[in-house]
């Protein structure tokens, strides 16, 4: 909470260092990623409802992203701002690979 400074939820998931988080456009969903290479994306529409940890829920997981041979840290997300939420830019290493985010 900005005004109380009040830890609201800690999201599990990520086996290494998380290093970018984004809402999408619409507000309903967080994306995380990190040094596990991987991408998860929480479903927050109820949370943001009810306040309520067992409200929020992991609704797709991209494992390993790999731009070259191994996988790399993911250091930054970016949604699109199209209609569905449907991309998203991931900054890993040199590249940006574009995943879509369609579920």
């Amino acid at each position: 909470n900005s005004l109380t400074g009040k830890q609201l939820l800690i999201l599990l998931g990520h086996d290494k260092f998380l290093r970018a988080v984004e809402w999408s456009p619409d507000g309903k969903f967080l994306a995380s990623g990190g040094d596990d290479a991987k991408v998860k994306i929480w479903s927050m529409e109820k949370w943001l409802r009810t306040m309520q940890p067992k409200d929020v829920q992991m609704v797709h997981e991209i494992e390993k992203m790999r731009i070259s041979s191994k996988p790399e840290s993911l250091l930054s997300l970016a949604w699109s701002n199209g209609k569905n939420n449907s991309l998203l830019a991931t900054g890993a290493g040199a590249k940006v690979p574009l995943v879509t985010t369609a579920f």
